[in-house]
C-alpha cells in the first residue's frame, strides 16, 4: 500500500517544524520502515527506531481491509477501467469521506490507472462548513469543488415539500451529473454501502410493492454520466470503524429532515429486525445477488471452501475488527 494514514513514529524533525494533527499522510519509498511526508513545508524521511513497535499497528490493517472491501466490489462489477477519470460526490458524511480516502488509497496500486477528483454540492442550508474536507482532499492529492446551489430555497420554500428527500435528491445528482460532465467527466462514485442498498430494498418492498433497489453500475441515459457504488461490500459499522480510526472530518448535517425521513425508519426497523435475527442484512443483501435484482448478479462468484450461509464469499457484517 502506498498512501496511507499512519501514527508518528516518535521520528527526530527540525524543531521549526509543525505537525497539524496527530496523524500525516505518507508514501511509503524504499524501506518497509522509511516513509517521506507529502505535501508538507519540506520532505522529511522517517525513520522508525529499532524495536520500537508502532504506536496504533491496526490502522494500517484497517485501511488496507476497508480498501480491500472496495476493490472487491469494484472488480466484481467492472466499475473502473484504464485511464478513467472518476468525480466522488462528497456530502460531507462519513461514507463519502470514506469512499474518498479508500480510492485514493486504491489508485495508487490499482493496475487499472485511474484519477479522481471530489465534489460537493453545498444546498444552502446553515452551518455546514467544508474547510477540513477541503484539506484532506489537498492531502490527498484530490482536486476539490463545491458547488453553491439554492435547493434548500426551491425544497423547503418555494415548494414547501411535505415529503422533500426524494426531490432534493433528484436535485442534487442533477446538478452533481451536470457539472461533473462540465468538467469532462462521465463517471461518478457515490457513497452508497451495504446497508443503504439493504435498507432501500426494504422501503421499495414496503412503500411501493416491488422489488427493487439502486444498482451497483448505473449508466444515465439523458445525462450520459455512469454512477458506480463502490462500498457496498462495506457495511455501516465498517464506514463508522474508519472514520473513528482516522478522525474524517465528518461534517454534520443541519438538514431539518436529518434522522426523520422514511429512510430512518426503515433503518430502525432493519435494526430491531437484525437483533432478532442476527445476519439479517448479510442474508438480505447476498439474496439480491443471488436472486438477482437488476445489475447486482457480481461478474464474479467466488465460491467459500468451507460450508456456509452463502454461495458467495461476502465479507461478514463489521469485518474490519
Amino acid at each position: 500500500m502506498n498512501i496511507c494514514l499512519l501514527s508518528l513514529y516518535e521520528p527526530t524533525v527540525p524543531t521549526n517544524f509543525h505537525w497539524s494533527d496527530e496523524f500525516c499522510f505518507a508514501k511509503r519509498i524504499g524501506e518497509k520502515n522509511r516513509f517521506a511526508l507529502l505535501n508538507c513545508s519540506a520532505d522529511i524521511n522517517l525513520k522508525r527506531p529499532k524495536n520500537k513497535a508502532r504506536i496504533l499497528p491496526d490502522l494500517e490493517v484497517c485501511v488496507k481491509k476497508f480498501t480491500g472491501l472496495v476493490r472487491r466490489c469494484i472488480e466484481d462489477y467492472n466499475m473502473i477501467e484504464a485511464g478513467e477519470h472518476i468525480a466522488v460526490g462528497i456530502s460531507g458524511g462519513k461514507d463519502s469521506l470514506a469512499l474518498l480516502c479508500a480510492l485514493s488509497n486504491l489508485r495508487e496500486y490499482y493496475p487499472k490507472e485511474f484519477s479522481l477528483s471530489a465534489i460537493t454540492i453545498d444546498m444552502g442550508f446553515d452551518s455546514m462548513d467544508f474547510t477540513a474536507v477541503k484539506e484532506l482532499c489537498r492531502r490527498l492529492r484530490v482536486p476539490y469543488k463545491i458547488i453553491r446551489t439554492g435547493i434548500k430555497t426551491v425544497v423547503f420554500g418555494e415548494r414547501n415539500e411535505k415529503n422533500p428527500c426524494s426531490l432534493c435528491s433528484k436535485m442534487r445528482r442533477g446538478v452533481l451529473n451536470e457539472k461533473i460532465k462540465e468538467m469532462g467527466i462521465k463517471k461518478v462514485a457515490l457513497g452508497h454501502h451495504r446497508d443503504d442498498a439493504v435498507e432501500t430494498f426494504f422501503m421499495s418492498l414496503i412503500y411501493e410493492s416491488r422489488l427493487h433497489c439502486f444498482q451497483p453500475v448505473t449508466y444515465l441515459d439523458i445525462s450520459g454520466v455512469t454512477q458506480i457504488r463502490p462500498l457496498l461490500y462495506a457495511t455501516e459499522k465498517d464506514v463508522q470503524y474508519l472514520t473513528d480510526k482516522y478522525r474524517l472530518p465528518v461534517v454534520e448535517s443541519t438538514c431539518p429532515m436529518n434522522g426523520q425521513s422514511k429512510r430512518q425508519s426503515i433503518k430502525e426497523l432493519v435494526e430491531e429486525l437484525s437483533g432478532r435475527y442476527p445476519g439479517l442484512s448479510d442474508r438480505v443483501f447476498g439474496a439480491m445477488q443471488k436472486y438477482p435484482l437488476k445489475g447486482f448478479a457480481p461478474s464474479r462468484h467466488t465460491k467459500q471452501k468451507a460450508h456456509g450461509r452463502s454461495k458467495l464469499d461476502l465479507p461478514q457484517s463489521g469485518s474490519l475488527k
